[in-house]
């Protein structure tokens, strides 16, 4: 083990750091994205596909937004009417 400047030591950790956040946030992302996409298979199946990708979508989305911002009680009125307008647009599509 060789003996080096603490300020060199810092700076690689700070970069690691950096480097695994973003390899995290890229992994997130495309691990998001290829779930959107099979709900949106799964939703075009049937209506109870589209209300099951619905649900499992809301909660992903109302989590996500749970671990950014903290809050949650406004947040479950504001995804049970989105699930409610939702559903209601559903049913309104099988109808036409």
């Amino acid at each position: 083990m060789e003996i080096r400047s603490p300020l060199v030591i810092i700076i690689e950790l700070l970069g690691s750091l950096i480097v695994n956040t973003i390899e995290s946030f890229v992994t997130i992302y495309v691990k998001l994205l290829e779930l959107f996409v099979t709900l949106g298979y799964i939703s075009g199946l049937s209506p109870l596909g589209f209300i099951l990708a619905l649900f499992i979508g809301s909660l992903v989305i109302y989590f996500i937004i749970k671990y950014v911002f903290g809050s949650s009680k406004t947040l479950v009125f504001v995804f049970l009417f989105y699930f409610a307008l939702l559903v209601l647009l559903g049913i309104s599509l099988v109808f036409v």
